[in-house]
């Protein structure tokens, strides 16, 4: 028995391989979410979440967008942050969905019903199409 040093176990190797998942399900959503044209709160992307989009609503879209898109059996959420609580949502991307295209699909055409219902002009199509796009050139490399 040796009582060293530590060895890298099995669950910083699970971790690092969910940080690149939540990474790539990031990348893929942010496609998505630029062809329905939200866009992110964040500034720049180093400061964005892999876990989280924060996006603002677009132009005559306001915060009962978050119950259109649960009409369509997908949950977001509000905005958190006092100074712009009403001018922004939030979805969350992360764990077993991950793991599931049908589910990032599922929540990407949920939004763009959503930002429809409004009158705002959508390509939900299109945004499925950069997102698997983004999700095929991630399996590439």
């Amino acid at each position: 028995m040796a009582f060293g040093r530590p060895r890298p176990t099995s669950w910083l190797t699970a971790l690092s391989g969910r940080r690149r998942g939540d990474a790539r399900a990031q990348r893929q959503r942010a496609a998505a979410w630029s062809v329905l044209g939200l866009r992110p709160v964040p500034t720049r992307e180093r400061n964005a979440a892999h876990t989280l989009s924060a996006l603002h609503y677009p132009a005559g879209v306001d915060a009962s967008l978050v119950a259109r898109i649960a009409e369509r059996g997908v949950y977001v959420a509000g905005g958190l942050h006092p100074a712009i609580r009403a001018a922004y949502f939030r979805v969350g991307h992360m764990g077993y969905a991950l793991t599931r295209t049908d589910f990032l699909m599922r929540c990407v055409e949920a939004v763009a019903g959503g930002l429809a219902s409004f009158g705002h002009e959508v390509d939900g199509e299109g945004a499925l199409g950069a997102m698997l796009a983004t999700l095929q050139a991630g399996k590439a490399s």
